[in-house]
């Protein structure tokens, strides 16, 4: 059933930190974002037999129930950090109630 499917592995929402600037004014900083775990999440990022998604760079993240989670945000899937693709979509059914789906793009970090 839909609403029983869980990720094996812990999937978490980040949201950036504020942090006082050169001029000292408050702005948002992901050096220390905020971490929050989401229940009851899934994401398909193509480990299970295809490829594509990896070659890619994108993955998909279903959230049963309702989460708060907005295009802002970035998730932390296996060590890695993706950022929100486009709006989340809240769709509603009688059957799992509110399903939450977001478009992953992986995050190149450089340095």
């Amino acid at each position: 059933m839909l609403t029983s499917i869980t990720s094996p592995y812990p999937v978490y929402r980040l949201r950036p930190g504020r942090r006082t600037d050169s001029v000292g004014d408050e702005v948002t900083s992901w050096d220390t974002p905020t971490s929050k775990r989401i229940p009851r999440a899934v994401v398909d990022d193509a480990q299970g037999g295809t490829t594509q998604g990896r070659i890619d760079g994108t993955a998909d993240l279903l959230i049963i129930g309702a989460f708060d989670i907005v295009s802002g945000d970035r998730v932390e899937y296996r060590g890695e950090v993706w950022r929100i693709d486009g709006k989340p979509i809240t769709r509603r059914s009688l059957a799992t109630g509110d399903v939450v789906e977001v478009r992953l793009k992986r995050l190149e970090v450089t340095r």
